[in-house]
């Protein structure tokens, strides 16, 4: 996090206007969360991020666990984030994610 933050400043300091940043859970996040996402405990490290973004109106801390809301919109498992072969985002993640990043630009 002191990096993230003192790379923020650097950007601040050379005229950046937004920073964003996302966490990426990985599957093995979803499959032990389910759909108990919205009540599971913050980490220490996410916990000072959206503790920054309330401090730094340029700052943006995007959960990347609310996809799992553009999923159900469209009916499908977590599984179909990832591919099954490297745990990459298949072709459909990387679009619900861009959609989730966009959603709060």
């Amino acid at each position: 996090i002191y990096y993230l933050k003192k790379t923020y400043e650097l950007a601040i300091k050379n005229n950046l206007k937004n920073f964003i940043i996302i966490g990426i859970p990985i599957m093995e996040d979803f499959d032990f969360l389910k759909d108990k996402y919205t009540l599971r405990k913050k980490a220490k490290w996410e916990k000072e991020l959206i503790d920054f973004e309330k401090i730094n109106k340029s700052f943006k801390y995007i959960d990347g666990f609310k996809v799992l809301d553009l999923l159900k919109e469209q009916n499908l498992a977590p599984q179909k984030l990832f591919l099954s072969c490297d745990g990459h985002w298949s072709p459909v993640g990387a679009l619900l994610n861009a959609e989730l990043i966009n959603s709060n630009l």
